[in-house]
């Protein structure tokens, strides 16, 4: 789909995940608030390091920026970027705030309702992952469990345990009973 369609389509939150274009889901107060304690707590982490950034609901565009095509679009519930890549990508794109973000997170994060389906949830953590998205976790709201997603599979988060991504977030740690306590 080229850029212009895609800015186009009148839907506010939507996504295009292997040329289909999928309209999300809307937010239950639940899901409102486990997403701003994860915001928070990913913020004071990197409050904490010096570097790192986290958004809500932003989202990313794979294509081509040159060429003006968007393979796929994808509007995680949270995306987090190690280091300075953001602040590099925007300092190198000086049209960036008219532009849907063409830099792909290392870490996403889907808050799973009661609203939404086991399938559109794989579609979405095969399409982080294969979009170069180094890390996925899945929190799922009902079962009060979660599952981290990588290339070389997924890791099941029992509900008294703890998600972290050592590999790119050293000495994070969230626990599960504490975020579902929030």
């Amino acid at each position: 789909m080229s850029l212009k369609e895609y800015l186009r389509i009148p839907h506010k939150y939507i996504e295009l995940i292997n040329d289909e274009v999928e309209v999300l889901y809307g937010n239950t107060a639940g899901h409102a608030f486990m997403k701003q304690n994860l915001f928070h707590h990913f913020h004071a982490y990197f409050e904490g390091i010096g570097s790192g950034e986290i958004h809500m609901g932003g989202g990313y565009i794979v294509g081509s920026e040159i060429h003006d095509w968007v393979m796929c679009a994808r509007v995680p519930t949270l995306v987090v970027h190690i280091g300075n890549r953001l602040k590099d990508y925007l300092s190198s794109t000086p049209n960036w705030r008219e532009l849907p973000l063409y830099l792909v997170p290392d870490l996403t994060v889907e808050i799973v309702t009661h609203l939404q389906q086991p399938t559109d949830i794989d579609r979405k953590v095969t399409a982080d992952l294969a979009n170069g998205v180094r890390v996925v976790w899945v929190i799922d709201m009902t079962t009060q469990l979660a599952q981290v997603h990588t290339e070389e599979g997924i890791i099941r988060i029992p509900a008294n345990g703890q998600l972290s991504a050592p590999t790119l977030l050293p000495e994070f740690v969230l626990s599960l009973p504490e975020l579902f306590a929030e």
